[in-house]
């Protein structure tokens, strides 16, 4: 989920109402509107967000508690893996990875570069 309230914020600070953003995106009115109620967007509209108002830190805005706290978790459990001499496979990150949705993966991949 997105920090929705961050992310009006960026669209205030620029001087861009929901419905400018909508356009932006491609999207009607009533679908940004939803999109943000359930605090959801996909990973081209997040992408497209992130380019256009130049969001130096998007994992403040566009990761939650408990996919960070997920992210967190698989972090301390592939070092943990890594300490213990384990093999870090392709197959253990794609395990980890497949835990998640696509959106969720971009989120992951993020975190991981982005912090």
């Amino acid at each position: 989920m997105i920090n929705v309230n961050k992310l009006k914020a960026i669209f205030v600070e620029n001087g861009k109402s929901q419905r400018d953003v909508a356009k932006l995106l491609d999207i009607s009115d009533n679908t940004m509107s939803a999109k943000l109620k359930r605090g959801i967007l996909n990973s081209d509209e997040i992408y497209k967000l992130i380019d256009y108002f130049e969001i130096n830190n998007p994992v403040e805005i566009f990761f939650t508690d408990d996919v960070t706290q997920w992210v967190t978790k698989e972090r301390r459990r592939l070092w943990e893996k890594k300490e213990k001499k384990e093999a870090l496979t392709k197959e253990t990150i794609k395990e980890s990875l497949c835990l998640l949705g696509l959106g969720s993966v971009i989120r992951f991949l993020l975190v991981i570069f982005v912090t």
